[in-house]
């Protein structure tokens, strides 16, 4: 579900796309560091972002370091490490295990269970470490899992249930700023679930699985609804975020929730088009 938080890397500068790839790198490192080789299986897009806009909001004391990996083993990456990239490899993980184990319970996916066990003894810790973040992952996969069981069509029903979890996960830290993150949190993580629906549509339609937006999907305006609602999502989002007194990284902030979200929509659209030439 996730990999929509992305940027835009055409409207980035040289500079910005090696300071982007400098948080991306520090996350992994991150989840190395702490939770091995499984741990760097979890890394994303989505909590790069976290990453970046935390980072940019706090300003905590950052260690960056320059090496190769083995994904990468020709060039050295600068590598960006920070009390708050480790608060979102921890999150990372956990969202990681718990979305393994949903998938085993859904589709009794025998690699998904082999990889939960693997973050087990992780996620056994951070549960301790993390209360609230794991009550709020764990209640709200539940619901969402009861909602697609009895095939719920109201769609904000199942999205809020993702922007709820997401919300609690944007909140590192308790504090006068907590509700403005638990907010834009929440705004995306209803884009996500979303724009994880209007992907999978046409194939969900032809498995005949759950997916929310099918009531609507032969409707001849389908397309420009879909993207209302997903514009409504993020201009919600991007009222919180602009509240924010953020300097740092705001350019690439903004590329990101101003046009990289938008482009797994862009690209999909111009291969509907290509497809009707």
């Amino acid at each position: 579900m996730f990999g929509y938080i992305v940027t835009d890397r055409d409207q980035l500068t040289k500079e910005e796309q090696l300071r982007y790839r400098s948080y991306y790198c520090g996350l992994c490192r991150a989840l190395k560091d702490k939770y091995g080789a499984a741990g760097q299986l979890t890394l994303n897009f989505d909590m790069t972002f976290l990453n970046i806009l935390l980072s940019s909001f706090y300003e905590p004391t950052e260690h960056i370091e320059s090496g190769r990996c083995i994904v990468h083993p020709f060039v050295k990456r600068e590598k960006r490490r920070s009390e708050i990239s480790d608060y979102c490899a921890d999150m990372t993980v956990l969202l990681a295990y718990y979305n393994a184990l949903d998938d085993w319970h859904d589709d009794r996916s025998k690699s998904k269970l082999r990889f939960a066990n693997r973050l087990r003894p992780f996620a056994t810790a951070l549960r301790e470490q993390y209360p609230r973040q794991c009550k709020a992952i764990t209640e709200n996969i539940e619901k969402i899992n009861v909602l697609e069981r009895q095939r719920e069509i109201n769609l904000d029903a199942v999205a809020n249930c993702f922007g709820e979890l997401m919300g609690e996960i944007f909140v590192c830290k308790e504090d006068l700023w907590s509700d403005r993150f638990r907010a834009l949190g929440q705004e995306l993580g209803r884009f996500i679930y979303f724009m994880d629906a209007w992907e999978d549509a046409t194939r969900d339609l032809k498995h005949k699985n759950y997916n929310p937006l099918l009531q609507i999907k032969g409707e001849a305006d389908y397309e420009r609804k879909c993207k209302d609602i997903l514009t409504m999502f993020l201009g919600a989002a991007a009222e919180q975020f602009e509240a924010m007194p953020i300097v740092e990284n705001i350019h690439l902030l903004r590329n990101i929730l101003y046009a990289g979200v938008w482009s797994k929509f862009r690209i999909k659209g111009e291969k509907n088009v290509r497809k009707q030439l």
